[in-house]
């Protein structure tokens, strides 16, 4: 064989060579993002499931809770519950996390809570000298990307 042919020999090792560590990285990326992604969310979603946070989700759908007049305990399990999924919305617009493994692990539940916390949270945003407008923007931005209609 001789020097050019060797010369090409060594280009196409080279660029087989250079396709496969790109090929390598990306896999490794992938995995890394993976491995965040899970530990972002796995804390959140036993947050999420834990005693307080399903009762007060519990007193939510039943409709038992009065938002004008809530308890100490009631309102801090409320703000808990908001704040963590406003959280969680804040990772999936910032694109930390994505959409598409939070509606695979959390389904419905997230925009069928919006519903029954929108008038705290309007009420929150607007509340007196010291108004919030953007409270919980990042939960609601979540909600309506399941497709709910806010208004």
């Amino acid at each position: 064989m001789d020097t050019a042919a060797w010369g090409i020999a060594a280009a196409i090792v080279a660029a087989l060579a250079g396709v496969l560590v790109a090929v390598v990285s990306i896999i490794q990326i992938t995995l890394a993002r993976r491995g965040a992604t899970l530990a972002a969310i796995q804390p959140f979603y036993v947050h999420y499931h834990s005693g307080e946070l399903r009762r007060i989700r519990g007193e939510l759908y039943s409709g038992r809770l009065d938002l004008g007049a809530l308890q100490d305990v009631d309102k801090k399990a409320l703000e808990e519950l908001i704040n963590s999924l406003e959280f969680l919305g804040a990772l999936v617009n910032n694109q930390l996390v994505s959409f598409k493994v939070v509606r695979s692990i959390f389904h419905s539940s997230i925009p069928d809570l919006w519903p029954y916390v929108r008038p705290y949270v309007l009420a929150r945003r607007a509340q007196g000298v010291n108004p919030r407008p953007l409270y919980a923007r990042n939960y609601e931005l979540l909600a309506a990307r399941y497709g709910l209609r806010l208004s």
